[in-house]
């Protein structure tokens, strides 16, 4: 407290910019909130409990949030950052996020990949609403198949539903 007494300025990070859509859904969050979350608790190799600074915070969410995107969905989200005045501890990190803890449940690793581009869609229907669209070649993991649709995921993240003709397994 002695020391947030002493902070002064404004500090805003944002999970991206207002031409770009931030992107939600990974890990039971948006990416922004998981990065702050992971930033936060994530272990560190030091003994002990570590302070978490506003400046510290930042440099992990600028860090994180471009390769989350960028791996999961093939999509470079930039965050936004606009730091001014003093440096200020926000908190002491401690170890929670946990794949237990999250409830990480499907494998991360690949067995399928796109043979065109797709529209990931909500629900099995070429009616249903979507809002990324993936390129051809990207990796992906077939969770379960819905009739002509499966459901997709990445890095342990459930995408959504694409048609099964769309996929080739991977050798």
């Amino acid at each position: 407290m002695d020391q947030l007494q002493h902070a002064t300025g404004q500090n805003l990070i944002a999970a991206a910019g207002s031409s770009q859509s931030a992107l939600e859904g990974y890990k039971g969050h948006g990416v922004l909130t998981y990065a702050v979350l992971d930033a936060l608790t994530r272990k560190n190799n030091d003994v002990g409990q570590e302070q978490v600074k506003v400046g510290m915070l930042a440099d992990y969410v600028d860090e994180q949030v471009p390769a989350i995107t960028q791996r999961v969905w093939g999509v470079y989200q930039r965050p936004v950052r606009k730091l001014s005045g003093n440096d200020f501890p926000i908190g002491i990190r401690q170890v929670a996020l946990t794949p237990e803890a999250m409830g990480a449940s499907i494998p991360t690793a690949s067995t399928h990949v796109l043979l065109r581009r797709e529209l990931v869609r909500e629900k099995p229907s070429a009616n249903a609403a979507g809002s990324r669209e993936l390129r051809q070649g990207f990796q992906i993991r077939a969770v379960e198949f819905a009739g002509s649709w499966a459901v997709i995921a990445r890095d342990g993240v459930k995408l959504g539903y694409v048609p099964a003709d769309a996929l080739a397994e991977l050798q």
